[in-house]
């Protein structure tokens, strides 16, 4: 027996079982995260991010559980809840600072959704789960995750192309953004392994040379990602040409391409010039495409390239070669030779140089290659004749060919047999009947002896069986017999098809005969298809024991090599209903209260089926031919069974069987209340109470976008704030009917929020204007009370207003503005501060003054300006609108003349209307030498005409000096007024000068400033007053030095004949032998002569070009006849005419006179050689000579008294004559006439110097 005390410790016992075996099902009940967040999830700024938790509770079905979930945040120390569930799939959102920006959803998989994720979202999330077991312990398990916000990097300012030159210093802002704060870096986008600036937002390029241009890149990155912008960099250089075609030798009629590149920003043109013409240009390059070039196109090419920089060119030269033409080939005995005969072909041409092979082709097959143009043809056969081409060639290539036909007779013949044939009908008959002879033979075409035509070729389209038959072709030229062949034609045909019926009806269970006929040749194959599947290869096909499978149609088929011919018959079986369905006009097998539900029988059968019986629960309700049957139900039945049983002539069709249940559509038990008024922080509760079967499900949404937020009959919101206010729906459906609704206004009253100081215009005042600050905010009923502080105390106004005016009679200091608003509720939040700045209108305070630099120094200009804001400086010149400069200073380097003009620097700031100021810039400059272009002597005076030197944008001249004095003495110089001739020509004259002597003249340019460097050269003046030295215009005539010379020597000449004469007499007298006197006969002393002309001809290749002893033929003039105001004769004459026309120059064309040439050594400055050049164009095949009379050159007076002359250039005329291939080229003694240059006479021996 147990006594009381054993029963105690019994119970202890069993209590500390209980206990611990709660404490063992707790923990053993098998609890399992599934799903968690890591230890930090990352989110994107301003996108959504959900945290997931999954978790499992494994529990027998004898134990009781029970789960809330919990949601929460930590920020710091503090812990804020987000929602606790209070249903199966509900939550209870908590006032926190995240509220309306997350939603949390699930039951075991909870989703917790963050929108609009902002830097302020950073903290930790949990989730906190609670369960019982047995309703004994109660166990808690927590899972959670810190949120870090990240934005990528966004590059938002970044340099725009740009555009530099070489030498200047760029400096390149770019700014980014991003979460952590990127990193800057640039780069250039070809080279993007080399970083160029590290770390920075500003980048400063050196621009060193073209290669600086290109595409740069401004590169943000932080530990999540990249973001570049790119800008464009162009360097503007000079123009160099980086390629053109090298010197080029190509024969007549090739094309030929000369190609021309350059370098340069912005891009150069380019363009390709002959003959000072402009034939092509392009940009960056250009191609200068001559096709079917002639001789006439040989010559020099010139490529220029040219951009706002600067400009450069260079040459080639193009050299045309020609081949043989006029090439005949002529046969003998003739073009028609017998069989057998000897044939002789000659074939010439006109070629230089004259061709060396000549390539003979028969019929475009080469034969041979002979050197004389002669071809031998024996013992002629008819394989021989055909088309004979000659080809003649020398080392430029091959001539012009030439062609003869030769024929050779001979009697017909067949080449080949006709050949028996076999076609289908309704093709191409087409035989070929090929005979040989000359002249041709005629061919005839027999059918059955039958003549058909004349023809190589006997073709029948579309042939029918009655072509067939024996064919023959026979070939007649009347030479010889004729020859023939024959061939037999079979004509094959496609297939042809009947059937004895074309539809047939039996029941099943009996049998069908199938019958079909075909012909064709060759005979065709038959077979019997149904359904594309074969089912006999007979004639006759025989079906039995048919079944409604067997029914459809039937088709046969014939075919042999020509094709396929079909025909088809259709077989009907009669059979009872089979595969009954009764379905619903609706698909569903329910209907509601009051509503019509149509059933339908269907069955397969032929004929259809006439009969239909519908029953319910055994029980007939209809049996008729109508395959329908309606129901409709007044209230609530209980689910009914329903079948169909259909009947035709051949039976009854099996039954088919559906279950229909009966709905009710949703209403109202009590009609909602639908506007509900409430204060903010108080409590919303919406009712919506409705019946239905099945039970309408009920949700909740709002201002009319379908959002659930709440779901059964009510709807409770807790502690409501303006953003609560608002339409609810209530929706309840259950799939029956329409869908029930109710909407309720929700109005909420609040404080103001987002009270607002705002103004129209800028934040700023000047002094005695007026401005206008609005307060607003927003609440409900709206604020009828307004207060305003300035720098934190009350303002004095009016507190129903919602405006405030401020105005300043005088200067202030920035003041800071807030305003309250307040309604029924009370006074509400207040606004930001609004700083209201003085404004300041710009005042130059240190304005420019006029200023004078001389060139090449720098100019410096200062442009000081106040104002509030500080103001923008702008420089412009003159009525430009470019901006120069946007610094206070403006400076340039170094001046040049075009900087001179009207600086205009402007203030603003966006505060009334800018003001400005201006001045003047003078560059000082002098003029530059003026260029003397003859000095024109007479007896006893000069006359010097010069041209004025170039200005751009100098100042303008005012004037000339024009003076001389004796060379090397310290004479005073003599000066003469200068007089304005036409354009920029100017002249004047000295006169009284002293014969034989050398004077210097100088011409100097005057402006404003002063003088500029003179233009200085010298000459001579000769005995009589006449003037001799380097100008252009001269006298002709020997001196008198040379005249006594001239004269001894032609006395001493006749002497020596006269003594000659005597002496042959006296020995004809005497009959002795002649006195054998020795006398030394002597020439006249030469006028000594220094003349060089260069005489340049320039012709298409192989055209001969000669000049005789006579071509050149230097005159003296006579002595002491001055030429007065003679001026440079400077003549080009450049003639050009087309084919076949002749081209002379008279000695009336081209006259070139002399050019005087400094003495003593001194250089010429600003003078250049003065050249004649004569360029003759003609076309082909024209002459051109030059006679003993084409070129007369006079002399050129040497100097007298040995002294040397340097710096002297010779006088060149140059002519240059181009004609066209074959054409010769000569010139006559009109074609160019080259006037003596007078020089003086040199004490020792002269030397003649005629360079041709």
């Amino acid at each position: 027996m147990i006594s009381s005390k054993d029963t105690l410790t019994i119970r202890h016992l069993l209590c500390y079982v209980f206990i611990f075996g709660s404490f063992f099902l707790v923990f053993t009940s098998g609890f399992t995260w599934i799903q968690t967040p890591g230890a930090k999830t990352y989110a994107e700024i301003g996108k959504s991010v959900t945290l997931r938790w999954n978790y499992k509770l494994n529990i027998s079905q004898n134990e009781t559980h029970h789960l809330s979930d919990v949601g929460f945040v930590k920020k710091g120390n503090t812990q804020t809840s987000l929602a606790l569930k209070v249903k199966e799939d509900e939550f209870e959102y908590g006032p926190n600072d995240l509220s309306g920006k997350y939603e949390v959803h699930g039951k075991q998989n909870i989703s917790l959704i963050l929108k609009d994720v902002q830097e302020s979202f950073d903290r930790t999330f949990c989730l906190k789960t609670k369960y019982k077991l047995n309703g004994l312990l109660q166990a808690e398990k927590s899972k959670c995750t810190k949120l870090c916000s990240f934005a990528y990097p966004l590059v938002d300012f970044s340099p725009k192309a740009t555009l530099v030159n070489v030498t200047d210093l760029v400096n390149l802002y770019c700014n980014a953004t991003g979460k952590p704060q990127p990193n800057i870096i640039w780069k250039k986008a070809d080279d993007p392994s080399e970083v160029l600036a590290p770390s920075s937002s500003w980048f400063n390029l050196s621009v060193t040379g073209p290669s600086v241009q290109g595409l740069y890149m401004c590169i943000a990155n932080n530990s999540f990602g990249t973001n570049n912008k790119t800008f464009f960099v162009e360097v503007q250089f000079k123009p160099k040409i980086q390629y053109i075609s090298m010197d080029q030798i190509h024969p007549e009629g090739a094309r030929v391409s000369l190609y021309c590149n350059a370098s340069g920003n912005p891009i150069p043109n380019i363009a390709w010039e002959a003959t000072g013409n402009t034939m092509t240009s392009g940009q960056g390059n250009a191609t200068l495409k001559l096709a079917n070039i002639s001789k006439a196109d040989t010559g020099e090419y010139n490529c220029t390239a040219k951009n706002i920089l600067g400009m450069t060119s260079k040459k080639t030269r193009l050299t045309v070669q020609y081949r043989p033409v006029e090439t005949t080939l002529t046969a003998d005995p003739g073009t028609d030779v017998i069989l057998g005969r000897k044939l002789v072909l000659n074939c010439t041409s006109s070629a230089l140089p004259k061709a060396n092979q000549f390539h003979f082709y028969r019929n475009g097959s080469f034969l041979k290659n002979v050197t004389d143009g002669l071809l031998s043809v024996d013992n002629i056969t008819s394989t021989k004749s055909g088309e004979y081409k000659c080809i003649p060639s020398n080392t430029l290539g091959d001539g012009d060919p030439a062609t003869v036909m030769i024929n050779v007779l001979e009697p017909p013949v067949l080449s080949e047999s006709l050949k028996n044939r076999t076609i289908n009908e309704s093709e191409t008959l087409e035989l070929r009947c090929k005979a040989k002879g000359n002249p041709l033979p005629v061919v005839t075409w027999t059918k059955n002896s039958k003549f058909l035509s004349h023809n190589d070729t006997y073709k029948k389209e579309n042939t029918s069986r009655n072509d067939a038959g024996v064919y023959r072709c026979t070939a007649n030229n009347s030479i010889g017999e004729p020859v023939y062949s024959e061939a037999t034609v079979i004509v094959n045909y496609a297939p042809e098809v009947t059937i004895n019926k074309s539809k047939q009806t039996v029941n099943e269970t009996h049998s069908a005969s199938l019958d079909c006929q075909a012909s064709g040749k060759p005979a065709p194959r038959v077979q019997w298809f149904k359904e594309n599947v074969s089912i006999g290869n007979e004639s006759v096909t025989l079906l039995t024991n048919v079944t409604w499978k067997d029914a459809g149609k039937y088709v046969c088929k014939a075919y042999n090599l020509l094709g396929i011919k079909s025909a088809t018959t259709e077989l009907i079986v009669q059979y009872s209903p089979i595969n009954t369905k009764l379905t619903t006009h609706t698909g569903e097998f329910k209907v509601a209260v009051n509503d019509t539900l149509i059933l339908n029988c269907s069955a397969q059968a032929f004929p259809p089926a006439n009969q239909f019986t519908f029953s319910s629960n055994k029980t007939t309700l209809q049996s008729s031919p109508k395959s329908t049957f309606i129901i409709k139900k007044p209230m609530l039945f209980p689910d009914e069974e329903y079948t169909c049983i259909p009947e035709n002539i051949m039976g009854s069709g099996p039954p088919s069987s559906i279950n229909i249940s009966y709905l009710e559509q949703p209403s109202f038990r009590q009609q909602p209340e639908t506007n509900i008024t409430v204060n903010e922080a108080e409590t919303i509760k919406l009712v919506c109470l409705v019946r239905g079967k099945p039970k309408p499900n009920v949700t909740w949404t709002r201002d009319g976008v379908y959002n659930v937020i709440g779901t059964g009959e009510e709807f409770i919101k807790n502690n409501t704030n303006s953003s609560d206010a608002g339409q609810y729906n209530c929706t309840a459906s259950n799939g029956v009917g329409r869908i029930l609704s109710a909407s309720f206004s929700v109005e909420v009253n609040y404080k103001p929020i987002n009270t607002r100081l705002s103004i129209t215009g800028r934040r700023g005042i000047t002094i005695n204007e007026s401005l206008t600050l609005n307060c607003s905010a927003q609440s409900n009923p709206p604020p009828h009370i307004f207060s305003f502080q300035v720098n934190g105390s009350k303002a004095n106004h009016t507190p129903s207003e919602s405006t405030f005016v401020i105005k300043k009679d005088r200067a202030f200091y920035d003041e800071s503005y807030t305003c309250i608003a307040t309604n029924l509720l009370g006074g509400g939040e207040k606004s930001d501060s609004l700083i209201i700045t003085m404004l300041e209108p710009p005042t130059i305070c240190t304005g420019p003054k006029n200023v004078t630099v001389n060139e090449t120094e720098a100019i410096t200009l200062k442009c000081q300006a106040r104002g509030k804001p500080p103001p923008k400086i702008t420089w412009t010149k003159g009525s430009s609108t470019d901006i120069l400069s946007t610094n206070d200073t403006y400076s340039k380097a170094r001046a040049e003349t075009c900087d001179a003009g009207v600086y205009r620097c402007t203030a603003s700031n966006g505060v009334k209307t800018p003001v400005s100021a201006q001045f003047s810039v003078t560059i000082k400059s002098f003029p530059l030498a003026p260029e003397i272009l003859n000095i024109a002597k007479s007896i006893p005076s000069v006359e010097v005409h010069w041209e004025q030197p170039v200005t751009n944008c100098s100042l303008p001249i005012t004037g000339y000096i024009a003076r001389v004095k004796k060379k090397e003495s310290q004479d005073e110089w003599t000066e003469c007024e200068a007089l304005h001739v036409r354009n920029y020509t100017w002249t004047c004259s000295f006169r009284d000068l002293q014969s034989s002597t050398t004077y210097t003249l100088q011409i100097i340019a005057k402006n404003r400033f002063g003088r500029g460097n003179p233009a200085e050269e010298d000459f001579e003046t000769k005995d009589g007053g006449s003037a001799s030295g380097s100008s252009d215009a001269r006298t002709g005539g020997l001196s008198k030095k040379s005249y006594i010379i001239i004269g001894a020597s032609v006395g001493g000449f006749f002497l020596l004949v006269i003594i000659i004469l005597v002496g042959k007499r006296l020995k004809t007298k005497h009959g002795e032998s002649s006195l054998q006197t020795p006398i030394e006969l002597r020439e006249p002393d030469e006028v000594p002569i220094d003349f060089t002309i260069k005489n340049e001809i320039q012709y298409g290749h192989d055209g001969p070009m000669s000049a005789s002893q006579e071509t050149l033929e230097i005159q003296e003039k006579e002595d002491g006849k001055p030429e007065e105001d003679r001026q440079d004769q400077n003549v080009k004459a450049e003639v050009q005419n087309g084919p076949d026309k002749q081209m002379t120059a008279s000695k009336e064309n081209l006259i070139v006179q002399e050019t005087e040439k400094k003495e003593d050594g001194k250089p010429e400055e600003g003078r250049e050689d003065q050249n004649v050049k004569s360029e003759i164009r003609n076309g082909p095949d024209k002459q051109m000579t030059a006679s003993k009379e084409d070129l007369k050159v006079q002399e050129t007076e040497a100097k007298e008294d040995g002294k040397p002359e340097e710096g002297r250039q010779d006088q060149n005329v140059k002519s240059e004559i181009r004609n066209d291939p074959d054409g010769q080229m000569t010139a006559s003694k009109e074609d160019l006439k080259v006037q003596e240059t007078e020089k003086n006479e040199d004490n020792d021996s002269g030397e003649d110097n005629l360079a041709m």
